[in-house]
């Protein structure tokens, strides 16, 4: 995808502006992370042929929800609560980065089809102290 995430600091997220650059924005709020994500799983969308996602509150909601519970319990695993499709990402030791969640998600073949699926026409993204979870509807 990018030859060179590893100079980005870790306290800075990649952001692809429309050219295909990577431009560097500060992330501010898990809000802020959660419609980067989004915005990066439509250009993959995009680039596969296949039709953006729209936002979905209610599935966010309960990412957030889902996403805080892995945190509090320590527990990473999948769960079968909500919509039809489901990603899932920890990072430990540096906040999330948007890039570095939806790169991680392309290069599994599970999650890929999950990003990838035309079936799938909104999803809700949720990030909390370093878990992420993204719903499919």
């Amino acid at each position: 995808m990018f030859a060179f995430p590893a100079l980005i600091p870790t306290y800075l997220n990649p952001v692809v502006d429309k050219a295909g650059d990577i431009v560097v924005s500060t992330v501010r709020t898990p809000e802020d992370v959660d419609r980067q994500i989004h915005d990066l799983v439509n250009k993959e969308r995009a680039k596969a042929g296949v039709a953006p996602l729209a936002w979905n509150e209610q599935a966010a909601q309960t990412a957030r929800e889902y996403s805080k519970q892995m945190y509090d319990s320590g527990v990473f695993e999948h769960s079968t609560t909500f919509c039809y499709g489901e990603n899932i990402f920890m990072i430990q030791g540096a906040p999330v980065s948007a890039w570095q969640t939806v790169n991680a998600w392309m290069e599994s073949p599970g999650h890929k089809q999950n990003i990838l699926d035309p079936d799938y026409t909104s999803e809700g993204i949720g990030v909390f102290g370093g878990y992420v979870t993204q719903n499919f509807c």
